[in-house]
């Protein structure tokens, strides 16, 4: 009986974490990201700093954070195809809130979750996605962050 209840404990210790791995393998951390001028391609001088928090959830990578300063209006930000130092593709639009001088925005997580296809997620496995926030006066990207492999 006493090697019953040792063997019924352990099944049930086992389960427990073996359910805890599965849940935590579907909502992976955020990673926080600085965006800086140095990571744009070209680099670019600028007194614009950023900081993003990016999150997978099974197939759905959300962004939250913020951006200030840029050298000038707001442009455009997305989440673009891309090794660390080369110019990619760009392939999701962000939606950031944008102040009232254009100079920066927040991007809040319920506007900025996307559901990815098989090859993005590839990409992000890989470490091949990158943000990009653009200014007019730099619309190759003034702010960039890469994402670390996540998967």
């Amino acid at each position: 009986m006493k090697h019953l209840s040792i063997l019924l404990a352990f099944l049930f210790s086992f389960v427990l974490i073996l359910q805890n791995s599965t849940v935590n393998a579907q909502n992976r951390e955020g990673n926080t990201l600085i965006l800086a001028g140095y990571k744009s391609v070209p680099k670019v001088q600028t007194p614009a700093t950023g900081q993003v928090n990016v999150s997978l959830n099974g197939d759905s990578l959300s962004v939250e954070g913020s951006f200030s300063d840029l050298s000038s209006y707001y442009f455009g930000s997305a989440i673009f195809y891309g090794e660390k130092g080369e110019q990619g593709n760009q392939i999701i639009d962000l939606s950031p809130d944008i102040h009232e001088n254009r100079t920066g925005g927040t991007f809040d997580k319920s506007k900025n979750t996307f559901k990815l296809t098989e090859g993005q997620m590839d990409a992000l496995s890989n470490g091949n996605l990158y943000i990009n926030i653009m200014s007019f006066d730099h619309q190759r990207g003034e702010l960039r962050a890469q994402l670390p492999p996540m998967l």
